[in-house]
Order: structure tokens, then C-alpha cells, then sequence
């Protein structure tokens, strides 16, 4: 029998979970950006990541990113935000049904 430290263990366990944030993270934004509408291609080049030690932040400071995203009077709404957590959430509860 082999006795493994604890803290051992929540090390590389800890290690782990940030290593699949950090691909998550990243995922959703090549996602996002997929997702995007391009006419000049500035909404699309826009987005960015943040890794933090919270996890991460995905932003786009284009003043019209929220309306694309959103909708508005004159346009339907895209939703490459909202459907791509929706995608990476089904994407990860699948991933980790066999842990």
C-alpha cells in the first residue's frame, strides 16, 4: 500500500482544476469569436481574455459589442455569447460525467 500526502493530492488536484479553467477559458473565447459577426472584423479581433486568480474574464470593448450580442430596434439579436456558455457548459458536464 502506497500513502499519498494529502496535501500532495490537493496540490495536483488544485493544479489540474486550473489547468481545465484555463483550457475552458479558452475554448469559450475561440468559440465566441467563431460565433461573431464580421463585417470589418473589429467586433471579432475585440475579444479578450483574463486570467485571473479567480479564474478568467472574457470581454469586447467595441461600444456595440452588447448590441449584436443583444439586439436591438433594428437588428436581431446574435447571441455568441449566450450560446456559447451554453455550449462549453454541456461541453464540460459531459467531460466530467466519468470522474
Amino acid at each position: 500500500m502506497v500513502n499519498v500526502p494529502p496535501n500532495l493530492i490537493s496540490s495536483i488536484v488544485e493544479e489540474d482544476l486550473k489547468h481545465l479553467l484555463q483550457h475552458s477559458g479558452e475554448e469559450l473565447l475561440d468559440t465566441i469569436q467563431s460565433k461573431t459577426p464580421v463585417n470589418s472584423g473589429k467586433l471579432r479581433n475585440a475579444w479578450k481574455i483574463d486570467h485571473n486568480e479567480n479564474g478568467f474574464e472574457i470581454n469586447n470593448e467595441t461600444s456595440y459589442a452588447g448590441y449584436v450580442e443583444e439586439g436591438s430596434i433594428h437588428n436581431r439579436p446574435v447571441g455568441m455569447v449566450s450560446t456559447s456558455l451554453i455550449e462549453i457548459d454541456q461541453i464540460l458536464k459531459n467531460n466530467t460525467r466519468n470522474l
